[in-house]
């Protein structure tokens, strides 16, 4: 089974997934605070909300596999299934707890041979897909969004590399994410900043042979929402063993 997506961090901070209108789906933190809303008619996109505010508004998922299969365009789920989790994980890395809390509601959307799973936790959201396609997939893009509903304070780091070689020591620049053009690229971590002062550090994690996300500006200030426009290796094909991974548990 192999898993691979987008880890993005709301760092903000009932347990419930039900069907608000047919194909729509809603999950909720456990603290009840941290909202997402995942629509699914055509195209899959996702929603975040903390409490009463829009931190994310409609942005599409989707990843290209194979011969241009488009895992984000689809009719509706075959079936979906929740579940909540609450443990303690050992840490790899020495930190001041010898265990971290893992916490989290889940929502799991299944398709034909895939899903897309989406975890809200009291300080964060992240989706992954989860294919079973076989031992090797050949992952050729992920053409994701990720829309804004102002236009909100970014730390932009400055990729300037043609074919996306980074060290990733780049200089943060303190800006907002309609200053950048289709021809700005940014490396990840971001970290972006809502008008209410709500930060969200967007990332993602446990890639091992599966290639890492750039997001691109779309120069869009004077319109709203607001997109960055995001790819993995930009168009170029990678394969993924059953050990890959993009997905977070927090």
């Amino acid at each position: 089974m192999k898993k691979h997506g987008l880890f993005l961090l709301v760092l903000v901070a009932a347990w419930t997934a039900a069907a608000a209108v047919p194909d729509d789906y809603r999950l909720i933190s456990p603290d009840g605070r941290v909202a997402i809303t995942v629509a699914v008619d055509g195209r899959i996109t996702w929603q975040i909300t903390k409490e009463a505010e829009l931190l994310l508004d409609k942005s599409p998922i989707d990843m290209i596999v194979g011969k241009d299969r488009h895992l984000g365009r689809v009719a509706k789920p075959k079936g979906s299934a929740t579940r909540s989790v609450n443990e303690q994980l050992p840490t790899v890395v020495s930190l001041k707890q010898k265990t971290v809390r893992n916490h989290y509601n889940e929502l799991e959307l299944r398709f034909e041979r895939y899903a897309l799973q989406f975890r809200a936790y009291d300080d964060g959201v992240a989706y992954r897909f989860v294919t079973d396609f076989g031992e090797r997939v050949e992952v050729a893009d992920e053409p994701m969004a990720l829309n804004f509903p102002a236009d909100y304070r970014v730390f932009w780091s400055d990729e300037e590399h043609p074919e996306f070689l980074s060290h990733f020591e780049s200089l943060y620049t303190d800006s907002t994410i309609g200053a950048f053009g289709p021809g700005k690229h940014a490396a990840l971590p971001l970290l972006v900043q809502s008008q209410k002062g709500t930060n969200l550090l967007i990332s993602e994690t446990d890639l091992y042979d599966y290639p890492n996300l750039f997001l691109f500006g779309t120069g869009g200030a004077k319109r709203y929402p607001i997109p960055l426009a995001g790819c993995h290796g930009c168009a170029h094909g990678t394969l993924v063993n059953s050990n890959a991974s993009a997905g977070g548990t927090g």
